[in-house]
C-alpha cells in the first residue's frame, strides 16, 4: 500500500471494530496515517487463524484487520470515488445523514459490488464543532461521540440494529457508512 498525498483530500484510516491494531486493546480510538495502517495490515496478515485463536489478545486485532481488508481500497481514494449521495434524509447540530449508494466497478475503477448497494451515511462536520466552541472542546467531544458510536455499532449484531459497514475521516468530516434503517426490517403492519 502506498502513501496517500498530504493534500487536504488525503485520507486518514480508522481501525474497525474498536481495536488498536498495534496493541490489540479494544475500545481505543486510533486514527492512523495510511503508511502506518498499511504496515499494521501487512504485519497482521501473517497471523494464522490458529495463532490468533490461541492468543486472545491478537484475536480482536486479527478480526479487525480482516474486516479492514474488505475496505482497504478506500485508503488511497476519497468517499466520492466509492459512494454517490442520492439525497439528504436528516440534519442535526453538527452533521447530516444521507441516503447513498455504492458505485459500480465501471463507474470508479474499483472492485465494488456488481450492483449498487443502498447505504446510509452519517457525516459529522468537525469544522462546525470547532466554530461553535473556540476552546477546541467541541471537536474533541465530537470525536469522542464518533468513537463511542463506532465502537458500539462495530460490536452489535442484531436483526433490529443497523449494521455499520465502515467509518473514516476525510476533509474535516467524520463519516459512518451503515445499513439504511429505512430498508432494514419490513414493518409489522405490512407483514400482517
Amino acid at each position: 500500500m502506498g502513501q496517500a498525498s498530504s493534500s487536504q483530500d488525503s485520507f486518514v484510516g480508522f481501525i474497525h471494530c474498536g481495536c488498536d491494531a498495534s496493541s490489540g486493546r479494544e475500545n481505543e480510538f486510533t486514527p492512523l496515517e495510511p503508511d502506518v495502517l498499511g504496515d499494521s495490515l501487512r504485519q497482521l496478515e501473517g497471523v494464522e487463524i490458529g495463532s490468533w485463536r490461541a492468543t486472545r489478545s491478537l484475536s480482536a486485532s486479527a478480526w479487525a484487520m480482516a474486516r479492514r481488508r474488505v475496505f482497504a481500497s478506500h485508503l488511497k481514494t476519497t468517499f466520492a470515488n466509492h459512494h454517490r449521495i442520492l439525497r439528504q434524509v436528516g440534519e442535526g447540530t453538527y452533521g447530516h445523514v444521507y441516503e447513498a449508494e455504492t458505485m459500480l466497478p465501471g463507474q470508479s475503477g474499483n472492485s465494488m459490488p456488481s450492483r449498487p448497494r443502498q447505504v446510509a451515511v452519517k457525516c459529522f462536520k468537525l469544522a462546525e464543532a470547532s466554530a461553535r466552541d473556540a476552546s477546541g472542546m467541541g471537536e474533541k467531544a465530537m470525536r469522542e461521540s464518533f468513537e463511542k458510536e463506532r465502537a458500539i455499532l462495530a460490536r452489535l449484531e442484531h436483526p433490529h440494529i443497523v449494521k455499520m459497514y465502515e467509518c473514516f475521516e476525510e476533509r474535516q468530516s467524520l463519516w459512518v457508512v451503515c445499513q439504511p434503517q429505512w430498508m432494514k426490517v419490513p414493518l409489522l403492519v405490512t407483514t400482517l
